[in-house]
């Protein structure tokens, strides 16, 4: 049986745009089977009045170049050339480069280059492993760029070679200088470009990997000091309200959490769930709360007075603040340098697209680093004993910070910035009072018109400076 053009694009076409560093809806895109109308000069050519391209392949999402595709059976002929630069002029298109393949021969035209029937590079599926270099250099999403720039000058070369007027030559170097200045500009924009998707990407995938996660693993999750996004807890507010069957239960988790040894970030997001639930308008009565109002009106009152009902947990609320400062502290002033020295080694070993897309910066290694440090050197080493332990930790801690004081806290030298307040956790910033009175007042209408107790109303309306004023009272 013949094989189709279908079969091409399938066996042969999609993995060889795969392998040269394109993807579908990334800043290298593939469109396939795109259309467009022709403009009038274009309908004297011919007869159709839309023409459809096979493939159209972006570059930084910029069009540069066009597959056209033919069957197996079929010898590659100039009008296939034709079409393929008829479909490359288009003003929407405007593609650099062409490629004419039947799957088993591949030929690549340069559309502006002075033979435009001479095939710059070709593939021929006898001599494939020994030519497909050659395609790479001239395709491939990260070096098609540095290639035509290549043939650009060779031929901006030839055309100066037969001048005999140097006021030419000067009057395009002033002009080649004024494209390279704007060029800057543009370049700037795409390195920003490429860091900000990256960015959303791994935000995403950070989604994907949240809602896959048990029940258990995102309890675990969500008691993380460092997770400080409140996406946590409208997950968990997200499966208390769809899942009615294990709700009940599920709650009593998080309640028997939050009245354990949490960090004051679980104590938030669970703030947040439960108002998730609240504002949905459901009031289940569980094991151990008598309604979901009761678990925000404890909760709230707990971050109010840093639990101060009980001594242990009222201890562990400052102890909690104590590691995180300590362990930011300790891991910036020791570690930043080694961190910025790592960075710079993996980036002279990547190419540029790449380090770009690259998130880890020398602040979010310094915010992992903390809540490790924070986790397992400082919090599970006295959080865990009793009353006297915990305020023997407190007290080493202090020792501690007032000798890393002396040491001036390096700058990033990336100049990045990690906009945390960890460096003053508990001394005019927390996350237990500071992220519940955020919490509250990110619902504020909701709140002054619920049924909800005037102590998270009055906590609700505060500005952030009477929050902080309010802060320093307690933490202390």
């Amino acid at each position: 049986m013949d094989s189709t053009e279908a079969d091409v694009r399938e066996e042969f076409v999609s993995p060889l745009l795969w392998q040269l560093g394109y993807a579908k809806e990334t800043v290298n895109d593939i469109l396939r089977h795109k259309s467009y109308d022709l403009p009038p000069l274009f309908l004297q050519i011919g007869s159709s009045k839309r023409i459809q391209i096979d493939y159209l392949n972006k570059v930084m999402l910029r069009n540069f170049w066009v597959i056209e595709t033919k069957t197996p059976q079929q010898e590659l002929q100039s009008t296939d050339l034709d079409q393929a630069y008829f479909y490359a002029l288009h003003p929407s298109v405007q593609a650099p480069l062409v490629v004419v393949t039947n799957g088993r021969v591949l030929r690549v035209y340069d559309v502006q280059g002075p033979q435009y029937d001479v095939p710059i590079v070709e593939l021929m599926q006898a001599d494939a492993e020994a030519t497909f270099g050659e395609i790479v250099k001239v395709l491939h999403a990260k070096r098609i760029g540095a290639s035509i720039r290549e043939r650009t000058l060779d031929s901006i070369a030839k055309a100066l070679s037969v001048e005999v007027d140097e006021a030419v030559v000067d009057d395009f170097s002033r002009r080649f200088n004024s494209m390279i200045d704007g060029a800057r500009a543009t370049v700037h924009a795409n390195a920003k470009s490429v860091t900000q998707k990256s960015w959303v990407e791994a935000f995403n995938a950070d989604d994907i990997r949240m809602r896959a996660m048990s029940w258990d693993e995102l309890l675990v999750a969500s008691d993380v000091v460092t997770s400080l996004q409140l996406k946590w807890g409208h997950e968990m507010g997200r499966r208390l309200i769809e899942n009615v069957e294990d709700r009940r239960g599920m709650i009593d988790d998080v309640a028997k959490q939050w009245r354990g040894r949490p960090h004051s970030i679980f104590r938030v997001q669970a703030l947040v769930g439960l108002l998730d639930l609240y504002e949905a308008g459901i009031h289940a009565r569980t094991k151990y709360l008598s309604s979901i109002e009761d678990g925000i009106e404890e909760l709230v009152a707990g971050a109010r007075t840093y639990y101060g009902q009980s001594a242990l947990s009222h201890e562990l609320c400052f102890l909690d603040n104590d590691c995180i400062r300590i362990a930011y502290k300790f891991v910036r002033t020791g570690s930043t340098e080694q961190i910025a020295k790592m960075l710079e080694e993996r980036r002279e070993r990547t190419a540029v697209v790449d380090s770009l897309s690259e998130i880890q910066s020398q602040a979010s290694t310094v915010i992992t680093l903390t809540g490790l440090v924070a986790e397992f050197v400082f919090w599970r080493q006295f959080a865990y004993g009793d009353l006297a332990l915990v305020r023997q930790g407190r007290s080493q801690i202090a020792l501690l910070e007032e000798t890393i004081d002396k040491s001036p806290m390096p700058l990033y030298s990336d100049g990045d910035s990690d906009l945390t307040a960890y460096g003053v956790y508990g001394k005019g910033h927390d996350m237990l009072l500071m992220g519940t009175w955020d919490t509250l007042q990110m619902r504020g209408a909701f709140v002054e018109a619920s049924d909800l107790s005037d102590d998270v109303k009055e906590l609700a309306r505060m500005s952030h400076t009477e929050a902080h004023s309010f802060l320093a009272t307690i933490a202390k």
